[in-house]
């Protein structure tokens, strides 16, 4: 799908905004890995998809917001560092 030049397309998994107003966006994904080295994988995971986290933190410029990832399959979670916010 073409977009304007300068915008950009993103599929946000999930959004949320807790009470106090500290606004998610958390990206599911379905990889899973049984046995040793669970934590290891988790937090290769995150490194890897990092910069499209921050993307889609992006498309809210001004608006802080913390980032992370959600693995289902595993019930594991992994944040991507404090609250970012992207001019």
């Amino acid at each position: 799908m073409a977009t304007p030049e300068g915008m950009r397309l993103v599929v946000i998994d999930r959004l949320f905004a807790e009470a106090s107003g500290k606004r998610w966006i958390v990206d599911y994904k379905t990889s899973f890995h049984e046995g040793s080295g669970a934590e290891a994988f988790l937090d290769s995971e995150l490194e890897r998809h990092a910069s499209q986290l921050r993307r889609y933190v992006g498309a809210f410029p001004g608006e802080p917001a913390r980032a992370a990832l959600y693995f289902p399959l595993m019930k594991a979670w992994r944040e991507l560092g404090d609250e970012v916010e992207y001019p």
